[in-house]
């Protein structure tokens, strides 16, 4: 019998911490949002720069999409302007509800506790 790490405890953990980074994530876009939609400045837009750092890696898909995305036609007129509340209002909070999960397979790979026995 192998004594230590709790795995149901820890998961039980591990899935209320990412729901409530993702939770708490999710809140605090949506006070940006309603912040930016009642800013009566012309430069309030700028301030999706700020989101960068907090959602770094997937904030990249940002000026990458505004990048790939042709300026008119289609739907990139409908996208382009969606793009920041989409990639930081729904893939960041995805990405901080995997953060806790990431983090946790990392310890386990680093400490060797995914490893199996010897029987």
């Amino acid at each position: 019998m192998q004594e230590g790490v709790n795995v149901k405890g820890n998961s039980t953990i591990t899935y209320r911490v990412a729901t409530g980074l993702a939770v708490l994530h999710l809140l605090a876009v949506l006070a940006f949002v309603v912040y930016l939609h009642q800013s009566n400045d012309g430069q309030a837009i700028l301030l999706w720069t700020l989101w960068k750092p907090v959602d770094f890696p997937i904030s990249l898909l940002v000026p990458w999409g505004l990048d790939v995305l042709p300026s008119t036609g289609g739907w990139s007129g409908l996208l382009r302007p969606a793009l920041p509340y989409i990639v930081h209002g729904a893939l960041g909070t995805l990405w901080w509800y995997c953060v806790p999960f990431l983090l946790a397979w990392l310890f386990r790979k680093i400490s060797g506790d995914g490893k199996k026995q010897p029987g």
